[in-house]
């Protein structure tokens, strides 16, 4: 792999790990490389019966066994899990008054230490870590800072698995908001300069906001399940923009889910009449599904995850292979009842000031021979977003970079735009909820005034008569 990388690529360093996931007992038995651009990698993981307490992905699973310090103190050990009796990881547990403490972590990483010095190559930590839920954060902090003090110590550069999620920088349970939920002393015994954190207060939204153009908007994480193909990045023929969603194939009761974090209040947005605005098209015109908010359990006991929803069908949609401008106020849901272990009829207490998700769902109907496709999801209070059906479809991707220059961009007041022909093109610029906000022939060279323009991110679709050219991505400051 290194030689045929090297066929086409002499500038960039390459990473190379050994066999095992990158084990750091493995270093010895990576072949001596003449190649003199090379970081050799490893993962560090020990003593696992403290790293991975709590996890489910190995066999047996580790989800019973918790509480496991370190360093090893006898007296705060726990009680070893029955489930587990007779395994290897029994074995790991039984053996930790003698590799749960620093001594030990150090003799492991000397392994990795020594094939450095042997090899004289740059070598390179790339993940180390503990899972949060099952372990101490005291004895978490200080495993890290043993193990990142050690690595700085012998020259070994280093980055822990993960930012956000369950080896993460951030407070159990919380947000996981930069500002607002960092573990501070896991990220000073990193030796990371720690910004001011304030407690988090949530306010009610009071404007519209993107779930999903693109990309997923701000602070919104994918929390999709079920079966079938789903793609957030397919760019087949978006209605405008780059990418849109794709779906195919879907089981009953499968969803697109978008995960608010934090939890969103959108009390005041329901009052102000807002609505779920989204373009959609399909492939058969018995299609049916539902789009919904959950909101947040708050209570062990007479509370669940409620449901509001809104039915879609051909009755508002034509599923007919074009795109389609849905615009559903939110005072039009209604509350569906919640799914907690089991079914709960509607009981009035769908909650607008916690709303935890959004998803679309193939409540109806399984879709297994239907094609879904979504674009442009967001929540706004202006019925303008339009359906772009433009004369050229058929190769639309090798027009996105086109024979078309643009400066400056990003830009303020005047843009040019420079396009090898000799005749007048189109233009119509519109902003990431699908707004046009400028459109008028246009001589190349010409200086386009945009001064009136808000600062913002707007796309720019050229044409040549008729003939869809070129789209430009273009940022106002």
């Amino acid at each position: 792999m290194i030689n045929t990388i090297r066929e086409t690529d002499t500038k960039h360093y390459i990473v190379v790990g050994g066999a095992g996931w990158n084990g750091y007992n493995n270093l010895d038995d990576i072949p001596v490389y003449t190649d003199s651009k090379l970081i050799y990698t490893f993962h560090f993981y020990d003593p696992f019966v403290f790293t991975h307490q709590g996890t489910s992905w190995n066999n047996p699973s580790m989800v019973p066994l918790g509480g496991v310090p370190f360093p090893y103190d006898a007296d705060s050990m726990p009680v070893f899990p029955a489930s587990l009796k007779d395994t290897w990881v029994e074995s790991l547990f039984n053996d930790y008054p003698n590799t749960g403490n620093v001594t030990s972590v150090k003799a492991l990483l000397d392994i990795a230490i020594d094939f450095k010095n042997s090899r004289n190559v740059p070598v390179f930590c790339g993940e180390f870590g503990v899972y949060i839920p099952n372990s101490s954060n005291n004895h978490r902090v200080f495993w890290y800072e043993t193990v990142r003090k050690y690595l700085e110590e012998n020259g070994i550069p280093w980055t822990i698995w993960d930012y956000h999620g369950e080896f993460g920088l951030f407070r159990e349970l919380s947000n996981g908001l930069f500002e607002h939920d960092l573990n501070v002393p896991l990220l000073q015994s990193l030796g990371f300069n720690v910004p001011e954190q304030s407690p988090y207060q949530q306010r009610p939204d009071s404007n519209g906001f993107v779930i999903y153009t693109d990309y997923n908007g701000d602070g919104i994480i994918r929390s999709s399940f079920g079966e079938g193909t789903l793609n957030y990045y397919t760019s087949d023929l978006p209605n405008n923009g780059k990418y849109c969603l794709y779906w195919e194939g879907a089981a009953q009761y499968n969803v697109i889910g978008f995960d608010f974090v934090p939890d969103k209040d959108l009390t005041q947005l329901v009052d102000e009449v807002y609505a779920l605005d989204f373009m959609v098209k399909g492939n058969s015109l018995q299609t049916s599904f539902d789009v919904r908010f959950i909101d947040t359990k708050t209570a062990t006991t007479g509370d669940h995850p409620w449901r509001m929803r809104f039915t879609l069908d051909a009755g508002l949609a034509e599923f007919d292979e074009h795109w389609q401008h849905v615009f559903i106020p939110l005072t039009l849901f209604t509350e569906q009842g919640s799914w907690d272990d089991a079914w709960y009829e509607p009981e009035g207490k769908f909650d607008w000031t916690a709303v935890d998700r959004f998803e679309i769902v193939s409540e109806q109907q399984n879709l297994v021979n239907k094609k879904l496709w979504f674009d442009n999801i967001h929540i706004t209070n202006l019925d303008t977003a339009q359906v772009y059906e433009d004369p050229v479809v058929t190769g639309l991707n090798s027009l996105l970079s086109g024979s078309v220059r643009i400066y400056p961009n990003p830009a303020r007041d005047f843009i040019y735009i420079k396009a090898n022909v000799d005749h007048p093109v189109f233009l119509r610029m519109v902003d990431v909820f699908g707004q046009v906000h400028l459109q008028r022939d246009y001589n190349s060279g010409e200086a386009l005034d945009v001064s009136d323009l808000s600062s913002g991110i707007f796309l720019l679709y050229i044409y040549d008569n008729r003939d869809l050219i070129s789209i430009k991505k273009i940022i106002l400051d």
